[in-house]
């Protein structure tokens, strides 16, 4: 493990990271290999110095999540959502990063007033900083409010734009009927009690009807349960999970069946 490794590791929510694209790019092959040569260290030292940028996959290791997601599994919308994002240049210039669930950010320029410097680390490979994402949204979403479009490329240029408020609205191409309570202001709440590989579990107290959104990939193969009963997850957010939950406590059960 490295220093931050053990950073991330401290924080018990769940969250997700991401390096920036610049960032990605100054550390290429070629770099690594200029660097040992003038330097002169030894390359078992310096390739632990390069693990603790937690490139892509390599976070899987220390179980923390990372925002592109496993490089042999992707699918189209987050190739798509990811090249939209990377091209904004800015990361704080809308809520896409944000609705990846990332929380920390790590760069080795300098990020914007939207980012908290948490650490600096400078080693033999190389400076990196770590942001944390002042926009950052947890987990889960509760929301009432529903913006409805015809096609996946209408859903994107709506979260995509900086208007675009995930706190308090979702965008579905679906139709879905909630009624409307005027009395309670708040939605509820809701609590990841188990997240497993092929499980997630929560737990939800409801003071209306409303859409619970998961940050996590519509994918293929995945199947929700509401109190024990099958419903239907949505396609929310252009590549989210979302499901319609009923005034009252429940617990909410997405589970992976692999599909053959």
């Amino acid at each position: 493990k490295t220093d931050i490794v053990d950073f991330f590791k401290l924080d018990k929510e769940k969250f997700r990271i991401f390096v920036t694209p610049y960032t990605d790019q100054m550390f290429n092959i070629r770099y690594f290999a200029e660097t040992i040569k003038e330097t002169g260290v030894k390359y078992d030292e310096f390739a632990m110095d390069v693990k603790d940028i937690l490139f892509t996959n390599y976070n899987m290791v220390h179980h923390i999540f990372h925002g592109n997601g496993y490089d042999p599994i992707k699918i189209k919308e987050q190739d798509k959502y990811l090249y939209l994002l990377r091209k904004q240049g800015n990361p704080s210039k809308t809520n896409m990063l944000s609705l990846l669930n990332i929380k920390y950010v790590l760069s080795y320029g300098d990020l914007g007033k939207t980012f908290q410097k948490v650490m600096n680390k400078i080693n033999i490979a190389y400076p990196v900083k770590i942001y944390k994402n002042e926009r950052y949204l947890q987990r889960i979403l509760l929301v009432d409010k529903i913006k409805r479009v015809k096609n996946e490329e209408e859903a994107i240029n709506i979260i995509s734009k900086d208007q675009f408020d995930p706190k308090n609205e979702v965008v579905l191409s679906e139709k879905v009927d909630i009624k409307k309570d005027r009395q309670h202001f708040e939605i509820g709440n809701a609590e990841i009690t188990d997240y497993k590989n092929e499980k997630v579990t929560i737990k939800a107290h409801m003071l209306k009807e409303g859409i619970m959104v998961l940050l996590d990939s519509y994918y293929p193969g995945w199947k929700v349960y509401v109190d024990n009963l099958e419903e239907k997850i949505y396609k929310a957010n252009y590549m989210f999970r979302g499901v319609k939950l009923k005034k009252g406590e429940h617990t909410v059960t997405f589970l992976y069946i692999l599909i053959t």
